[in-house]
């Protein structure tokens, strides 16, 4: 695996740089994308662009309701929340490339415009949350074979008490707020959740003296802000692992089976207070790419045969060396 000059720079700044020390992943030593910025030097646009014809790509339902209508005070399901993830090989970046991956989350019905896009109707009352994990400092390779509840990475007293937690802080007015794992015993020892930032994502975030951390706690989106969401998705992660040759498998399979852990709250205004409109409108997932698209496979890991990539001590070298010269030399 060879490394440009230029290439050497480039990660070498994403290492250095303050913003990028934020942002970095362990989760494949890569780079996020925020906002209108892709990973690395990208835009989000030239991000989605590429993601457009994805390798693999998975769809993880989750309990929903319509969100169109006024709250009735009855959980009816409705299909169609759900979260995808997309994850393609060979994301070209000037002469260098990359895995990249990304996850959105979708929710059903929307009347169609003439575009063909989709535009959503939602009650006043409605709010929703999302957050999610950064991954920079610890990983847990169990994600990697983790479909939907979390529970094989974090175990089942562990998911309910973050839930619980989530829910009693939107429930006390504080919007959507990260769980404060201190006080959530089950969860100790559980790196992935606990070591790594949880971000809120929100277009109202508490600034960080306001706060423990950056986007730790944010409002919710309120009804205005969902019909926003273009064709009824919210993108929530944009990733790109660390820059390889053309066709390296490796990588794909390095990255690309990376599993990640998401929370998402549906919730009604109800002054003075929020209310969550049902447990089950509160749901943590794992979701990674587990479906190969035509003419691809899906990422493999080394540890399981169905799906995934264990990155082991001979691969963290392979990887280091050249870097390593490219910089010294």
């Amino acid at each position: 695996m060879q490394f440009s000059r230029i290439s050497s720079y480039l990660l070498l700044y994403a290492a250095l740089s303050p913003s990028a020390l934020a942002r970095r992943g362990v989760a494949g030593e890569g780079s996020f994308g925020a906002g209108r910025d892709g990973p690395f030097v990208m835009t989000a646009k030239q991000f989605d662009e590429a993601l457009k014809s994805p390798n693999a790509t998975g769809k993880f339902d989750f309990p929903g309701v319509d969100i169109s209508q006024r709250y009735t005070g009855t959980f009816k399901n409705l299909s169609g929340w759900a979260w995808d993830i997309a994850v393609a090989a060979d994301v070209q970046m000037g002469g260098e490339y990359f895995t990249g991956t990304k996850i959105s989350i979708t929710a059903p019905g929307g009347a169609p415009r003439l575009n063909g896009s989709r535009n959503l109707t939602v009650h006043e009352t409605w709010q929703a949350c999302v957050l999610h994990w950064d991954l920079s400092k610890a990983y847990d390779d169990k994600l990697r074979s983790d479909d939907e509840n979390c529970t094989h990475t974090l175990g089942s007293d562990c998911v309910r008490d973050i839930e619980f937690e989530v829910e009693k802080a939107y429930r006390s007015a504080e919007g959507c707020h990260c769980p404060d794992f201190g006080s959530i015993k089950s969860c100790k020892g559980k790196d992935v959740v606990t070591k790594n930032e949880c971000l809120v994502e929100s277009k109202h975030p508490v600034p960080r003296s306001l706060s423990t951390a950056a986007n730790t706690l944010g409002l919710a989106y309120n009804n205005t802000e969902i019909e926003q969401w273009p064709d009824g998705k919210l993108d929530v992660v944009r990733y790109g692992g660390p820059t390889h040759a053309k066709g390296d498998i490796a990588a794909y399979n390095q990255n690309g089976s990376l599993g990640w852990p998401l929370l998402f709250v549906l919730g009604v205004k109800s002054k003075p207070w929020f209310d969550v409109v049902d447990r089950k409108a509160i749901k943590l997932s794992c979701v990674r790419a587990r479906d190969a698209t035509e003419g691809s496979v899906a990422p493999k890991a080394q540890s399981d045969k169905s799906s995934g990539y264990r990155n082991s001590l001979g691969t963290l070298v392979m990887i280091a060396m050249p870097l390593f010269w490219a910089l010294w030399l």
